[in-house]
């Protein structure tokens, strides 16, 4: 809830991630429109009358709609266009990049139709700067999506293509330390180019060389025809001779040794040295699944008989491998590329030795590959791309029959793909985080959001607070969910809890709002409460030192679930009434015109609540206006809607009336300086500076310039005399943050008035 009051001790954590308010960035943007209401047409009234302004108005504001409708139409369309090229390399790069050669176009041609006035180019060019950025963004994140595709798929050839080559069993150590230093340094500007992970990359790299050396052993066995299974003995036999220390390469001077060729495996001594190098886990995996792994229980002499068995058993195997990792990836979504890429190896090598296999063992090995190809590229896929790859995939795969669905293989993907689909639909209604996370969205580890001591870690929070961000933006869904289903589960069995301590309950929701700022109100919503914004704003009074006033809305909150009223009013003022005049100044507007509505509805629920928590059998609109003035937090002469200047003004809890008036009646270039500097901006920027007049003015002339609520601690100087807001030359709004500058100028709100006579820092 944006009530001012609640800033007052929840700073730091009051404003949810790029929801920040300044004094110079985020105000011209929030505030012009608004405040431009303020800005005098008096030229125009005085010369052809009110009739002639609101023309002009309207004339104006209808040329703005249509430039804005106009850009957003054009912006769409060239992103849309941009999207389609496949050259992403100067789409939002390069010396020229075509976007901003193309956006910049747009604005040009449309500002030609706007008026010619400051407003209306300003008013264009801020609202264009909107909807340029929007549709930025948005292509930024299908070009990079685009260059991890391409550069994903680039890597995965570049592999195979080592693969192949270090495949080759007679290569020397020189000639594969060559080819894998030219896998790592590609493999360097892949992962500089995609940010993906050293350590998996590496891991790929690895499984790569173990796959290769597999698929040299198995060569060198298929090469010895006739004796395979004495060969791969023969290779146990060396490398367990060799691990124990004896010589296996005859000594020329000595004769010792016994060399490899004595034992059968001439031409293979660079494999040999390949395979020792292998640690045990390693080379136990490479041998084992070596196509003619199985035949070596058969011994020597039995090779044929061996052969038969072998394939027999080894199709079993590989087939209920098959179907485990089929069932994984249509639980879990997930591909281990690396178990496929070995079982689909050894399915071609069954099917290269014995082209008679059954055609069942043909559409398995098809089947795996096709789910597993389909798994991987969908992982990260959204409803909508889910749903052109389902289409795709009925119109028909090239690779695997002809048009429509008319292989097992195709049939079984196109089943897979639907399952997602219908997953994928149930999860991001219910957990969408934790749907994110598995399917590679967001990296964060969900299951924890608290520091050692078991409070909400600030940096864990923000981290949420962006990965929901990108899990809603990245599923296109109507609102992020800020937590898991789990967490929900959790956080409800305590806030719902009957005979829970009702100090113990109001420390758990002033966490929750401390810890998650702007966003609480949607994070409570998320926990099932029935308006998360009377929940968000409960926690800012705890947190803000009013936990009197925030039991007492408890105990409200509790009576009016249970079916209990307000007091009947009996003909006298209906709290309704009471809250609008509370509300409105006496110009007629409303106080917090900037303020959420939902925030503005929380404010009248809460003290409707406090009311009621009071204990108060009859209907008092004093008591009620008492109720209203705690909620915005009032206590004493402190806080709350009080006259500054002859003006109903919400002040900063803890200040009061007085100490407002004289920090205006004691403003000073110094503290403006103080001020831009706060905001970020140079105090000798011209831009950003008053005028002595202007400031002498604000000091003196008390009935014309009066202060106006804006956001949190934050207000704006009106001038009534002339219908405007007071600005810098720049055009920003002057917004003064009263809490800051009392911190920065305490003496200023305490010193009497003195007039046109202050003009130094009197920081104590």
């Amino acid at each position: 809830m944006r009530i001012p009051l609640y800033t007052a001790q929840s700073r730091a954590t009051s404003e949810a991630p790029g929801r920040s308010i300044t004094a110079r960035k985020n105000v011209q943007l929030a505030a012009q429109t608004e405040l431009a209401k303020a800005s005098p047409f008096s030229a125009f009234a005085d010369e052809v009358g009110e009739y002639a302004k609101e023309r002009y108005k309207t004339v104006r504001n209808n040329l703005l709609a249509e430039a804005d409708i106009a850009a957003e139409e054009a912006l769409f369309k060239l992103r849309n266009d941009l999207e389609k090229t496949r050259d992403y390399n100067n789409i939002l790069d390069g010396d020229n990049p075509r976007w901003m050669s193309g956006s910049n176009a747009v604005k040009e041609e449309i500002r030609k139709k706007v008026g010619k006035d400051n407003y209306s180019q300003n008013y264009f060019n801020t609202r264009f700067s909107q909807l340029e950025l929007k549709h930025r963004f948005q292509l930024r994140n299908q070009v990079d999506r685009q260059i991890q595709i391409a550069s994903g798929n680039n890597f995965s050839t570049k592999l195979v293509q080592g693969e192949r080559q270090l495949s080759d069993y007679t290569l020397d150590a020189y000639d594969r330390a060559r080819i894998t230093s030219d896998i790592k340094i590609f493999t360097n500007g892949y992962v500089s180019q995609t940010g993906a992970s050293t350590t998996k990359v590496n891991e790929t790299i690895k499984a790569m060389e173990l796959g290769a050396t597999r698929n040299a052993l198995t060569k060198f066995i298929a090469d010895q025809r006739g004796s395979e299974i004495t060969t791969l003995t023969a290779i146990r036999n060396a490398i367990r001779d060799g691990r124990k220390g004896e010589l296996l390469d005859t000594n020329p001077m000595t004769g010792e040794g016994d060399s490899l060729a004595a034992r059968g495996l001439e031409g293979g001594e660079e494999l040999y040295k390949r395979l020792t190098q292998l640690d045990d886990d390693d080379l136990a995996s490479v041998i084992k699944t070596s196509a003619t792994d199985i035949a070596a229980i058969y011994g020597p002499g039995f090779e044929e008989k061996a052969k038969k068995s072998q394939q027999t058993s080894l199709k079993t195997l590989l087939t209920s491998q098959t179907d485990d990792l089929l069932s994984q990836m249509e639980m879990q979504g997930q591909v281990d590329s690396q178990a496929v890429s070995n079982l689909l190896r050894s399915m071609d090598d069954v099917i290269a030795k014995d082209p008679s296999v059954s055609e069942s063992f043909k559409n398995k090995r098809n089947e795996l590959q096709l789910v597993s190809t389909v798994a991987a590229t969908v992982r990260t896929a959204d409803i909508d791309d889910l749903n052109r790859v389902i289409q795709d995939m009925e119109e028909g795969t090239p690779t695997f029959g002809g048009a429509g669905l008319d292989t097992e293989a195709e049939q079984a993907a196109n089943k897979f793909l639907k399952s997602r689909r219908n997953k994928m639909i149930t999860a991001l209604k219910n957990d969408a985080l934790q749907w994110g996370r598995e399917n590679g969205v967001i990296e964060e580890p969900v299951e924890n959001l608290f520091d050692e001591e078991g409070n909400f870690d600030p940096n864990l929070v923000a981290l949420r607070n962006v990965n929901a961000v990108t899990v809603e933006e990245h599923y296109n869904l109507s609102e992020p969910q800020y937590l898991t289903k789990n967490e929900v589960d959790s956080f409800k069995r305590i806030i719902k809890k009957k005979d829970l301590n009702p100090n113990t309950k109001l420390a758990f929701v002033a966490n929750f709002q401390k810890a998650w700022g702007g966003a609480a109100a949607a994070v409570f919503t998320q926990m099932g409460e029935k308006d998360g914004h009377d929940m968000a704003a409960l926690g800012s009074l705890v947190n803000a030192g009013k936990n009197d006033a925030a039991l007492a809305i408890m105990k409200g909150m509790e009576e009016f679930d249970a079916g209990l009223k307000l007091p009947s009013t009996d003909g006298m003022t209906s709290p309704e009434e009471v809250f609008t005049a509370f509300i409105t100044d006496d110009d007629g507007q409303n106080i917090f015109g900037r303020m959420d509505p939902n925030d503005l509805a929380a404010m009248f629920t809460l003290a409707k609540a406090h009311y009621k928590g009071r204990g108060i059998m009859e209907y008092d609109e004093d008591l009620f206006l008492e109720s209203l003035n705690t909620v915005v937090g009032a206590e004493g002469d402190r806080g709350g809607i009080r006259e500054v200047r002859g003006q109903k003004t919400l002040l900063p809890p803890e200040m009061t009336p007085d100490e407002v008036e004289n920090f205006l009646d004691n403003l000073s270039t110094d503290i403006v300086n103080a001020m831009n500097m706060i905001a970020g901006e140079n105090p000798d920027n011209p831009d950003f500076k008053l005028s002595e007049e202007l400031i002498f003015d604000i000091r003196n002339r008390n009935d014309d310039y009066v202060l106006k609520y804006f956001n949190a601690d934050e207000y704006y100087i009106m001038d009534e005399s002339r219908n405007g807001i007071v600005r810098y030359p720049s055009g920003d709004p002057f917004i003064i943050n009263l809490y800051k500058m009392q911190l920065e100028f305490p003496n200023a709100f305490t010193e009497e008035v003195k007039r046109g006579f202050f003009t130094g820092r009197i920081k104590e």
